[in-house]
């Protein structure tokens, strides 16, 4: 089983079909409460809450074999990164890959007849709309929060006499002192998660999108992970083995979008933060 993919750009409520700039392929519109939630109308006439994510030229840096480095993985980069920007060591293995310079790197295990050589560039035809995948990225940063808000405590007895302390963590029982493993106030989000079975709603192979079911970790513009879901694995003889190779004669920027069929009896009314 294929457990691999590539390293995608979150951009969250796509508005603007024709963008005027690469970086701008979807517009956030904010108001007094934040940002509008993206929302596709399916042909049955189903909400479909999406995030788009951006395949931003992913390519093979690097090939792993037994023989060399005693695994089988290969290492996706994704993005672009000046020369100034990378540390010595960083350029240093571009150069000896022979691949451009790339801001982002990930390796992803893989058994030996899914290896792809080095350079090879992986497009969001890899996926297959209508499958699931895992998505792992950084939480948003919320700073330094309360012991009820981090931790979703219920609080204390609002009455007469309590004004000070309906708020409070509460104690352990034996002093004051924080105990081993006491909930306490502290930094909030900001950390690695993985949102399991995200369902691919639709694929843009003119422009690399991906429209995803609902939410994924990180802020708009961060990067994330993707591989195939770990728990409902696809169907293998319908993807693309080992990825998607277009043909000489194919003219990227002439397909249409891939939308998978929702049927009559799917309504979803889930929202994305």
């Amino acid at each position: 089983m294929i457990l691999t993919i590539c390293v995608s750009r979150t951009v969250v409520s796509f508005a603007d079909p024709d963008p005027p700039y690469p970086l701008s392929l979807s517009t956030v519109s904010r108001n007094g409460e934040g940002i509008q939630p993206n929302r596709q109308i399916s042909g049955s006439g189903s909400f479909v809450p999406i995030t788009v994510l951006w395949l931003d030229e992913n390519i093979v840096s690097q090939v792993k074999t037994p023989e060399k480095e005693g695994i089988t993985a290969r290492q996706i980069g994704c993005g672009h990164k000046k020369e100034k920007h990378l540390t010595k060591p960083e350029v240093g293995h571009f150069r000896a890959q022979g691949v451009p310079l790339k801001r982002k790197l990930r390796e992803f295990p893989v058994t030996e007849d899914a290896l792809l050589p080095l350079g090879t560039q992986i497009g969001v035809r890899h996926f297959v709309p209508g499958q699931y995948v895992d998505v792992t990225g950084i939480t948003k940063g919320k700073g330094f929060q309360g012991a009820m808000k981090r931790w979703g405590f219920k609080g204390g007895p609002a009455s007469h006499g309590a004004s000070l302390s309906h708020r409070c963590p509460g104690s352990t029982g034996q002093s004051d002192a924080p105990g081993k493993g006491k909930k306490m106030p502290g930094r909030m989000g900001g950390k690695q998660r993985t949102v399991k079975n995200v369902w691919v709603y639709k694929i843009d192979p003119a422009r690399n999108l991906m429209w995803v079911r609902g939410q994924v970790p990180g802020n708009e513009g961060n990067f994330v992970f993707i591989k195939y879901a770990w728990y409902k694995k696809p169907d293998v003889s319908m993807l693309p083995f080992p990825t998607y190779f277009s043909t000489e004669d194919e003219d990227v920027t002439c397909l249409e979008p891939l939308v998978t069929d929702l049927g009559e009896r799917i309504h979803l009314w889930l929202w994305i933060d």
